[in-house]
């Protein structure tokens, strides 16, 4: 009897319902310090970026994120925070799988949880958007400098992908262009004015070009989790929470449904295909 696949699944029932607990815990006690998605949730869109950085109400994104969340306000906030934390932990179980009993406990992921930042989406986006490139434009509109990640297209010269991010990633800035036009003022200043270094951590501009590297070695030499690195060094500000996104590792140790077929049947199917020499009729070169 194969044992392995039973415990992952029960570590897998074990992690959720230990996500589950941690949310509500906090619902049930004050929700928490739940201060990004509080950010979220005020957005306004008049004047989205009226707060600075680490504002009580401060938004950062780009104007065509801020129209995605704009919508939260008409929820009670208890349950936007609730249903924000849970969708976290799904993503952290799709990810971390068998491994999310021991990794909701370190004090990164716990702490994301508990903010409700979009780090672990980041993650998941990264990894999803190797099969599905076009979610790359929802890290685009977000934290646009995670985007060196798509370096890993260009250097596989996939252009048909890019074109599809860059498509999408256009229609969401020209919907933003038109129904919110100022907001894209207040945005350029977020840019030119990006947010403080916390003490003893690189500038991005230190970090970006080493992210640049990563994505295109590990492009070319098929290495996927290098997509995952290039993500964490993108980051515009790296924070005490900022290694969550290494989480998205882990989803390659234990082959999560959210990773391409290839990748799941190993190396050896994600190679090009060969070409044997035949002889039919004077002809050769039939493509296995």
């Amino acid at each position: 009897m194969n044992w392995k696949r039973p415990l992952r699944d029960t570590l897998i029932m074990l992690g959720g319902v230990v996500a589950v607990m941690f949310v509500a815990s906090w619902a049930l006690n004050g929700l928490g310090n739940p201060n990004d998605i509080q950010n979220y949730y005020e957005v306004n869109l008049g004047h989205p970026y009226h707060e600075p950085y680490l504002g009580t109400s401060s938004f950062v994104y780009s104007p065509p994120a801020a129209l995605l969340v704009s919508w939260l306000h008409l929820l009670p906030f208890p349950f936007v925070a609730t249903a924000q934390r849970l969708l976290q932990s799904a993503a952290l179980l799709v990810l971390a799988g068998p491994f999310t009993p021991i990794a909701i406990f370190t004090p990164q992921v716990a702490s994301e949880l508990n903010l409700g930042n979009i780090n672990i989406y980041l993650a998941l986006l990264a990894i999803a958007g190797l099969r599905w490139p076009k979610l790359w434009s929802l890290v685009l509109i977000t934290k646009p400098s995670c985007a060196v990640g798509l370096l890993w297209f260009v250097a596989r010269r996939d252009w048909a992908a890019l074109r599809g991010v860059l498509a999408v990633t256009a229609g969401f800035v020209i919907v933003s262009v038109i129904l919110i036009p100022q907001a894209w003022v207040g945005y350029f200043g977020v840019v030119t004015h990006p947010a403080p270094t916390l003490d003893g951590m690189p500038v991005l501009w230190l970090r970006l070009p080493i992210a640049a590297v990563v994505a295109v070695v590990g492009s070319l030499r098929t290495w996927r989790p290098a997509i995952v690195i290039s993500v964490w060094l993108g980051l515009p500000v790296w924070e005490l929470v900022s290694p969550v996104v290494l989480v998205g590792l882990l989803a390659f140790l234990w082959q999560s449904p959210v990773l391409d077929p290839a990748w799941r049947r190993g190396p050896a199917d994600t190679q090009p295909p060969r070409v044997k020499a035949t002889r039919f009729r004077g002809q050769s070169a039939a493509i296995e």
